[in-house]
């Protein structure tokens, strides 16, 4: 089977396509190509190295990059109250275990928090969920140093809890500084 080679450059190396004319499956292979592309898809639809490079770098990521747009602010607003959802799951495990209504009392508290901050974009459940993880990481900052005030978590779950309280915290205050555009377009309508 003879195929025809082509090299194609990303558009930011500023070179066109360069064609080495026919070549072989096993030329094709020595030279470290490895496999053709299906005859019926173009090889331009296939990223190449460069462009995944690109592409990677310009996604954001949402628990250290800055919130800029309001698509931030929801993204992180999002994914926090996942991880608030997983968190209050995790704390059911004490109440089940050693029956501490404390621990129940805490992820009713964590899960309406987090439900109230992804539906109403409040930051008073903001504020809640993060006086709640610097309440829980001084618990288990204590229980590492022997003072038992009873089920606590890791220091480290307890860290991870208050950086997605404050990044939640963070998210909700850029929401109530930027106006959603629909809002703004119903208000217009109805003056």
């Amino acid at each position: 089977m003879v195929t025809r080679l082509v090299l194609d450059m990303p558009p930011e190396f500023g070179r066109p396509p360069i064609e080495l004319g026919a070549v072989g499956a096993s030329a094709k292979i020595r030279a470290g190509v490895g496999h053709a592309a299906p005859r019926s898809l173009p090889a331009s639809c296939f990223l190449t190295a460069a462009r995944r490079y690109h592409e990677h770098m310009e996604m954001k990521i949402p628990w250290i990059s800055k919130i800029e747009t309001r698509d931030d602010a929801l993204t992180v607003l999002k994914q926090g109250t996942v991880a608030f959802f997983f968190l209050g799951a995790l704390h059911i495990v004490p109440f089940l275990v050693l029956k501490s209504y404390v621990a129940l009392l805490e992820t009713t508290v964590v899960v309406v928090a987090a439900f109230a901050m992804l539906k109403l974009h409040s930051r008073g459940a903001a504020a809640v969920l993060l006086t709640l993880s610097c309440a829980e990481a001084l618990v288990a900052l204590a229980n590492t140093f022997g003072a038992r005030f009873g089920a606590g978590s890791s220091v480290v779950l307890a860290g991870l809890m208050i950086w997605v309280a404050v990044r939640t915290a963070q998210a909700t205050s850029a929401l109530e500084r930027m106006p959603d555009e629909d809002e703004d377009a119903e208000a217009a309508l109805d003056r």
